[in-house]
């Protein structure tokens, strides 16, 4: 003898969705889940939603490695808290370029050879 399904199939039963209360049909009815394990909430297809793949974060590998591998102290701190260490934004570092041109001092026009200001 053969063994029939225990239930229906259900394919001209309607159902009532139990998140918005319209009438539809008993197979496009979904479970709701949360992370995973259904609740019981059977939802049409415009209020089912999939689970998000956040809920499941917990099982998720969530470290943030902190720390470096063969890690060297910092030799030059004090050297590094200093912005313009000796006062160098006040004289360049470099001497002025010797190029033959001319340079313009306050005071004098640029046509000035060396007149009055």
């Amino acid at each position: 003898m053969a063994r029939g399904n225990k239930f229906a199939s259900g394919k001209y039963a309607w159902a009532m969705c139990d998140v918005c209360g319209i009438r539809c049909k008993y197979r496009e009815l979904r479970e709701e889940t949360i992370r995973g394990r259904g609740t019981g909430t059977l939802a049409c297809p415009t209020c089912w939603d999939p689970d998000h793949p956040q809920n499941f974060l917990p099982e998720a590998v969530t470290t943030d490695a902190q720390a470096l591998r063969n890690a060297r102290p910092d030799t030059g701190l004090a050297a590094s808290r200093q912005m313009y260490p000796n006062n160098n934004w006040l004289t360049p570092p470099f001497p002025p370029p010797d190029n033959g041109a001319m340079t313009v001092r306050p005071g004098f026009k640029t046509g000035d050879a060396g007149g009055k200001p």
